[in-house]
């Protein structure tokens, strides 16, 4: 008979497979009658169910059963098929509707996470725009995930191993539990846009000085000035998550292998790569799964080249393939972006996504030039 607990060995397996470095965007709802500002702090990340229950409840995620931990994952994911992620707890998470009220937080022992900070930027100056009074409050935050204990598992991996009925989204991770430690850390939107934050993902329209829509911008070439701004923007983190976050933001957008070589190059000469690169090499093996993020991978690969410059020991022989071949991880990107279209056309007239997710999709997955091979 099989048990109905997760199997200890299955999910160790599974979470051998994430990345490192996972992203987050929240705002808090403090002001906000009935919401609380506990489950989003600098300091931790508190699922709302553990809120008036942190003492008490189990943090041993094998101490429930599947059933239960997939029905926390199916409400947390798919509140009328549509979560909105990264910001749980914030006021503009919301339900299904996009609204703001009490219930529209999920109450489980989960928060979500992201492989790609493309993507969480996406969503925190989307925010930004819808929400500018609140804009003070925003952060986002970085997760060491060889520095907690928590259960972190891809959405994917859900649906495989607790409940088939949970609706997977390739660019969110559930962790289990209280988010805490030296893994964990918050910045605050302002500050990281008063370094040019902002360079990363949108520009004003050349013909229309006044708008204020953003456009994806696809033109992110290895340029000092753009080093230079992720420097400035990374800065503001401690020391230990500086080069990850130079990283991840100098991978967004379609970059070639020479283009990668160069970025990690330049980043090495400007950061120390942190001791613990070469005490945990979880950033070297070949079998993460970054469930065909572009950005992700390459963010991936640019930390892993720079792992080579720093001890010349060859670690990096051959491209990061995510493990896949390049004809599946074409078709998985085929079959991503018409999901997207069918979401929106199922949703357009209740809930659709916010512009800046289809500014995102775009952006993430450029048209080819057929001169360069690039995107645009």
């Amino acid at each position: 008979m099989q048990s109905p607990y997760p199997d200890l060995r299955t999910i160790e397996g599974a979470q051998s497979h994430i990345p490192r470095y996972l992203f987050r965007y929240w705002r808090s709802k403090g002001s906000i009658p009935g919401h609380t500002s506990e489950c989003n702090t600098p300091d931790s990340i508190t699922p709302k169910l553990l809120l008036p229950n942190s003492s008490t409840f189990s943090s041993d995620f094998f101490s429930y059963t599947k059933t239960q931990l997939g029905a926390w994952a199916m409400s947390h994911m798919s509140q009328d098929g549509n979560r909105s992620i990264i910001s749980e707890g914030s006021d503009d998470g919301g339900g299904s509707d996009g609204g703001d009220g009490p219930d529209d937080d999920p109450m489980t022992p989960y928060s979500t996470w992201s492989q790609s900070l493309a993507y969480v930027i996406a969503w925190a100056l989307d925010a930004r725009k819808r929400f500018p009074a609140d804009e003070t409050d925003a952060h986002v935050c970085i997760l060491d995930t060889t520095k907690v204990d928590n259960v972190i598992l891809h959405s994917e991996d859900i649906e495989i191993y607790i409940s088939d009925l949970v609706t997977k989204d390739r660019w969110q991770y559930l962790a289990f539990g209280v988010i805490s430690g030296a893994g964990y850390e918050a910045v605050k939107v302002d500050a990281l846009m008063r370094e040019g934050l902002g360079s990363f993902w949108t520009r004003r329209h050349p013909i229309d000085d006044n708008s204020a829509h953003p456009t994806p911008n696809i033109s992110l070439g290895i340029q000092q000035t753009l080093v230079k701004t992720a420097t400035a923007v990374a800065q503001r983190f401690t020391t230990d998550h500086q080069l990850a976050v130079a990283a991840n933001l100098m991978a967004i957008g379609d970059k070639s292998d020479n283009e990668l070589e160069a970025i990690a190059h330049e980043l090495h000469k400007i950061f120390v790569t942190p001791a613990s690169w070469r005490q945990n090499q979880s950033l070297v093996w070949y079998y993460l799964t970054l469930h065909g993020v572009t950005e992700a991978r390459q963010a991936v690969e640019i930390m892993r080249k720079i792992m080579v410059f720093t001890d010349n020991h060859g670690i990096l022989e051959t491209p990061l393939t995510d493990g896949r071949s390049e004809r599946y991880l074409q078709r998985e990107e085929r079959e991503f972006k018409e999901e997207i279209q069918r979401r929106n056309a199922d949703r357009g007239a209740i809930s659709p996504w916010p512009e800046s997710m289809a500014d995102y999709v775009r952006y993430v997955y450029p048209p080819k030039s057929p001169e360069t091979g690039h995107g645009a």
